[in-house]
């Protein structure tokens, strides 16, 4: 992402971040086991958490100010990001077609007139709560930032939403989408179900404070109580099972890895595997990169070196970067310390 637009424009994620876009992973807990841990651990309290990661270059915003149809827990991983959270959601609980600065544009002055809950700078291991509905937007200032969102699918989980697929077509003949477009014209139709009915880490009270709500908006559709919980649990298998799964491939830099070194490529000597060429004969950078790069890339000689070690006015992120783009334009390949080149695996 860039200037709050998706851009697919780069030949990596590394010449991305580069000319300043924020990276995004999505599901990340599908292809990171740390990201799955934690998603698989938060079902005792919560009906289904995903995580999302972003990195942010200095001086840059991944997205610009909107709401989500999601709750939303900010986790600070690294650097510092700023964040503001507006106080009044411009549609209370949102599907998805009604993300205020997704499916339809917020007001000109919105940013500057309406009231504010949260300003809060998040450092390493802060973390920020963002309710469904209402608007935030978060910045980097000097220094880079990576967080990971988890996110809780709440507007899936809707009393009306399940109610109606457990009414099927039983309730004054109506689908189940039109039962749902009916009862979400009402707010509290539009909040998630009580997690006590499907999530055993609560306590008692909780469980009958959720089945007392649950009798009661049952009775209102016609549907009984423990078809709505079987209803819900049936849509949780495919998301559950998709995380107990076999995580999927990464495509790892291996600059990162412990014991490896970069030095100048060789005349006549192989390019690096495992990495995609770039010859496109030029470099895009953010402004306050374009004219530090080319010195940087030129401190680099046939002798051994770490990236850390040579780069210190670079960012850790912008150093990994910067080593993967130098080895796709051909100009930099990964060692051992003695210089002899690595191949792909070793």
């Amino acid at each position: 992402m860039k200037d709050g637009a998706a851009s697919r424009d780069y030949a990596s994620a590394a010449h991305a971040w580069l000319d300043g876009c924020s990276l995004i992973v999505n599901r990340a807990d599908c292809v990171d086991e740390a990201c799955r841990r934690l998603s698989v651990s938060l079902r005792t309290h919560l009906p289904h958490a995903y995580v999302q990661l972003y990195a942010t270059p200095p001086h840059a915003q991944a997205v610009d100010a909107h709401a989500d149809d999601r709750d939303v827990f900010v986790v600070q991983l690294e650097g510092k990001k700023s964040w503001v959270v507006y106080a009044v959601p411009p549609v209370p609980f949102p599907n998805n077609d009604e993300q205020a600065g997704k499916a339809f544009a917020l007001p000109a002055d919105f940013e500057r007139e309406a009231p504010r809950a949260v300003e809060a700078t998040l450092s390493r291991g802060d973390v920020l709560y963002v309710p469904r509905g209402f608007v935030h937007a978060a910045t980097c200032g000097e220094e880079p930032s990576l967080h990971a969102t988890v996110a809780v699918a709440t507007y899936d989980w809707t009393w009306a939403k399940l109610c109606a697929a457990a009414a099927e077509e039983c309730w004054l003949g109506r689908t189940p989408a039109k039962i749902v477009q009916k009862l979400e014209k009402y707010t509290y139709w539009r909040r998630c179900a009580a997690p006590p009915l499907v999530c055993d880490g609560h306590g008692s009270k909780a469980w009958q404070r959720g089945v007392a709500a649950l009798e009661k908006l049952a009775c209102v559709v016609g549907v009984e109580p423990n078809a709505v919980v079987s209803a819900w649990k049936e849509r949780l298998g495919p998301h559950r099972a998709a995380q107990d799964a076999p995580l999927a491939g990464r495509d790892g830099m291996c600059v990162t890895d412990r014991g490896v070194y970069l030095r100048r490529r060789r005349s006549g000597e192989d390019r690096d595997e495992g990495v995609e060429a770039d010859d496109r004969g030029g470099l895009q950078a953010r402004e306050e990169l374009q004219a530090v790069l080319p010195q940087l890339l030129g401190i680099i000689s046939e002798a051994p070196c770490r990236v850390d070690d040579v780069w210190k006015a670079l960012d850790p992120y912008s150093r990994i970067a910067l080593a993967y783009v130098g080895r796709a334009l051909g100009l930099l390949t990964t060692c051992d310390a003695s210089g002899k080149q690595l191949r792909c695996g070793t």
